[in-house]
């Protein structure tokens, strides 16, 4: 599994840069700043994980054709692919506290958004759903999931790829991702596609105060 998590929030040296409830906990975000720690851990909250945050400057790729996949642009409006979605981001998420998005609807709402589109990758056969990146405008991106069944298909290094291209077609100056310090194979894919860690950030959480 290969799990991109979007640099929306923008990490300032030396800060504290995201506190938000999400279900029944609070939810914040830090980078390697000891005062900032220790006024999280003063206040209850938890470590959960660590992340390498990781950039690169965006190119044209050609297109690569793998063998069993064909993909596509996606902008909504198929119930079928968008169950298919959601299940597999359920599956990305299932041991985590919050999904991206858990029903069909949800996936169509993304779309919703001026600009925003997604890559799936496709059994060229069947037409499910293999793998899919999420893509705002800004080319930054919100996750990156494959099947479990297409683990080393090259599927998810030929999404890398074609959002890579994506946001050069965009315009962007960089592309911004977040990759988690135990995910050893997203690390060295990331870095197979030119990614380089640019930084630490540290995800803490404590129970939501009326929880």
């Amino acid at each position: 599994m290969i799990r991109w998590l979007v640099a929306i929030v923008v990490v300032a040296a030396g800060a504290v840069s995201m506190a938000g409830k999400q279900g029944n906990f609070l939810s914040s975000v830090a980078d390697h700043n000891e005062p900032g720690l220790a006024f999280l851990k003063v206040r209850g909250f938890m470590l959960m994980e660590t992340n390498y945050h990781m950039q690169r400057v965006p190119e044209a790729y050609p297109e690569l054709k793998i063998e069993g996949f064909r993909f596509d642009i996606y902008r909504g409006g198929d119930e079928t692919t968008n169950a298919q979605i959601a299940d597999q981001n359920r599956r990305l998420y299932a041991h985590d506290a919050v999904a991206y998005f858990t029903a069909p609807e949800e996936v169509e709402r993304v779309f919703t958004v001026e600009g925003r589109f997604m890559i799936v990758a496709r059994e060229s056969e069947s037409g499910d759903v293999a793998g899919f990146v999420d893509i705002t405008k800004e080319a930054f991106v919100c996750n990156l999931g494959v099947a479990r069944k297409h683990w080393g298909s090259g599927v998810a290094l030929e999404l890398s790829r074609r959002t890579i291209t994506a946001g050069h077609n965009l315009g962007v100056d960089q592309i911004r991702s977040f990759v988690r310090s135990t995910n050893a194979a997203s690390l060295r894919m990331q870095k197979r596609v030119g990614m380089e860690v640019e930084g630490t950030t540290y995800q803490y959480k404590r129970p939501y105060p009326d929880a």
